[in-house]
């Protein structure tokens, strides 16, 4: 017999490849969207539509969907043309960045 759970989590971490969305977990959403004073503004982007294993779509968060980007200093991202270069390479692995945090 199946047991319910409650299990809060962030990501990136393990859970994101244990747990499938819509088969292991669910995403829950908060029943309205209060933005803090830095969050004003920026209401687009704690919900988000069409995402699997949601309970309602779309679903609301209730905090802004993040992303991980690379930055440069500006000035030496223009004095170095090789430094556009790799920036355009990078990319990151979710993999790599759950890992990242298990490890620490």
């Amino acid at each position: 017999m199946a047991s319910l759970s409650f299990f809060y989590t962030w990501t990136p971490n393990w859970t994101v490849f244990k747990l499938l969305p819509g088969e292991d977990v669910l995403w829950i959403n908060v029943p309205e969207i209060k933005p803090t004073e830095a969050q004003q503004g920026k209401e687009e982007f704690m919900v988000v539509k069409d995402a699997v294993g949601t309970v309602t779509n779309p679903v609301k968060l209730g905090f802004v969907v993040s992303d991980i980007r690379a930055v440069a200093n500006k000035k030496i991202h223009r004095r170095k043309s090789c430094n556009r270069k790799i920036f355009l390479r990078c990319s990151h692995s979710l993999l790599k960045i759950s890992v990242s945090r298990i490890q620490r």
